[in-house]
């Protein structure tokens, strides 16, 4: 759900409302982007995931953009079979016959050196990143005419790093939003171009809200782009004092704590759903401990969900197994219960919770507990 500096819309997430949309004052919401009539901007892109491969695809739309080449991370080993495999980016450039370059990096040494002077005869007016998974030095960002440019998924300087979009859902943001910033040699720290803020739904997951923050920003990046080129984009720098990080997840970050209130259990499974999952480790009588993916459950509670939470209390705390109710799985957290509605056990297919239940649990609810507490 979109935040727009051109349509604002009164069913916005009232999260959003009163966030700085993008520099340059009320004339950029109310005027469209204004046509460039110059020569196609001659441009580089540089980028990994779908989330960068979206990106790309619009800007080869853009007539005023002449791709000339695509960098993107190495090929590597991937799924359960340890297959090379070819990123989104890659594989959308060669379906485009556009050239792609796989430098391993541009920090130092011999081959860095052949890298640098490669993209320099490229002789790009634009360097446009989105996701790409190296760090550019100087050397580099000096390369462009114009400017380098990178697309990132948040309201900058909030969520710098390399997981805005799992650790903004993560802490329960309403709002979020994609930003356009000329890049520097600090990670995500360079002044702003224009930002667009986008309302996170209370149940949206990681992959849903990407995909969304991926469209918005590579519309958002034309419009910028366009304006850039016409001189009429004024760079805002960042207020360190909002500063903060978004690090990569861990193994650690997938590990469920029951401690925590429902409300942010539902946040943290739905910021990690689809990949890489967050899980449980079920401690059951008599049998090994099983680990357990969960997919976004029921919350808040249903009526019927919170009438058998005031009846069954929360048994012995946190992380103890209080039943079905209306299909799913009640474990009791910190506040009150998460109702569960699809698990998947390690090495299984996924299903409903109450199989789950009566399969694995033998419809018995003191029969485990979870040991997925921060301690454990």
């Amino acid at each position: 759900m979109r935040a727009d500096e051109n349509a604002p819309s009164p069913a916005a997430n009232p999260a959003c409302a009163g966030r700085m949309i993008g520099p340059g004052g009320p004339e950029t919401r109310r005027a469209a982007s204004p046509a460039y009539a110059g020569a196609p901007l001659r441009t580089v892109f540089m980028g990994t995931p779908d989330f960068a491969a979206t990106i790309l695809n619009r800007i080869l739309e853009a007539s005023f953009l002449n791709v000339r080449a695509v960098y993107t991370r190495p090929d590597r080993p991937a799924g359960r079979g340890r297959k090379i495999g070819v990123s989104p980016v890659k594989a959308l450039a060669l379906e485009r016959s556009l050239p792609v370059f796989q430098p391993a990096g541009f920090k130092s040494g011999p081959e860095t050196d052949a890298a640098c002077r490669e993209l320099a005869a490229l002789r790009p007016d634009l360097l446009i990143t989105a996701a790409y998974g190296l760090i550019l030095p100087r050397r580099v960002l000096d390369i462009p005419k114009l400017a380098p440019v990178n697309v990132h998924a948040s309201l900058l300087p909030l969520y710098r790093g390399a997981a805005p979009v799992e650790r903004a859902l993560m802490a329960g943001e309403r709002c979020t939003g994609v930003s356009i910033m000329r890049m520097t040699e600090e990670m995500d720290a360079g002044p702003i171009l224009m930002q667009r803020a986008v309302a996170v739904g209370l149940n949206e997951t990681c992959g849903e809200l990407r995909g969304e923050l991926a469209r918005e920003g590579a519309e958002l990046l034309v419009q910028c782009l366009e304006r850039l080129a016409a001189g009429l984009v004024r760079p805002v720098e960042q207020d360190v004092l909002r500063v903060s990080f978004a690090p990569k997840i861990s193994g650690a970050d997938c590990l469920l704590d029951f401690s925590l209130p429902a409300f942010l259990l539902h946040a943290r499974i739905r910021a990690l759903h689809p990949r890489p999952g967050a899980y449980m480790v079920l401690r059951r009588k008599d049998k090994e401990d099983l680990r357990v993916i969960a997919e976004p459950g029921v919350h808040p509670l249903t009526p019927a969900m919170r009438a058998r939470l005031k009846t069954a209390g929360t048994c012995n705390g946190a992380g103890h197994i209080l039943g079905i109710e209306d299909g799913a799985l009640l474990i009791a957290c910190g506040d009150s219960a998460y109702a569960f509605t699809r698990l998947r056990p390690a090495g299984k297919a996924d299903m409903e919770a109450a199989a789950f239940f009566n399969g694995y649990l033998a419809g018995r609810p003191e029969a485990a507990c979870s040991i997925s507490l921060v301690s454990g």
